[in-house]
């Protein structure tokens, strides 16, 4: 079955952006010193899903989903003449449970704190690789709102980056 992996880049104090939606604290040298990652971690994926924020801050700032199947998760219905981006605003477990078990890679979750919140809540997310900036913003938008349930994790790969960003990846822990 494919793979939810939660990957984003958070400042040290556990946010995703200022207040604002503005991300200029983001270490670009990480984007070049781990583009080989990178561009060997988008092999392993086929499929995005993003809020509508992040998606609309990801155009602003030039993104192109070209080749990977975008989806849109927003409370607000939207039609789109567009096959990419799909838009869902109902229904998020089963059609994310739907996507896991369709044939593919696995899917990259970005979006900001309410929507890991419903995925976690969910318990749709399978892994979380962060990239853990070295930066205190001291307010923002957080990626981890309030849970109702411990979600116990399994660390499974740190790297280090000159610039002084630590990725690590954790695999959620289930009990049965």
């Amino acid at each position: 079955m494919r793979k939810v992996i939660l990957g984003l880049a958070v400042s040290l104090d556990g946010y995703i952006a200022r207040e604002n939606g503005d991300v200029d604290w983001l270490r670009m040298e990480d984007l070049t010193e781990g583009a080989k990652e990178a561009k060997e971690f988008h092999k392993t994926i086929d499929a995005i899903f993003l809020g509508r924020k992040t998606y609309r801050k990801g155009l602003e700032m030039g993104g192109n989903f070209g080749g990977i199947d975008c989806y849109v998760f927003s409370r607000t219905p939207s039609a789109s003449a567009e096959a990419n981006p799909h838009f869902i605003s109902e229904n998020v477990k089963e059609r994310v449970e739907e996507m896991k078990r369709r044939e593919g890679k696995n899917i990259l979750l970005m979006g900001g704190g309410n929507l890991a919140k419903t995925f976690f809540a969910e318990d749709l997310i399978d892994e979380l690789i962060l990239g853990i900036q070295p930066v205190i913003l001291g307010k923002g938008i957080p990626l981890f709102l309030p849970l109702e349930r411990l979600i116990e994790l399994e660390r499974y790969d740190v790297k280090s980056r000159a610039s002084g960003t630590v990725q690590i990846s954790y695999r959620i822990k289930r009990t049965l």
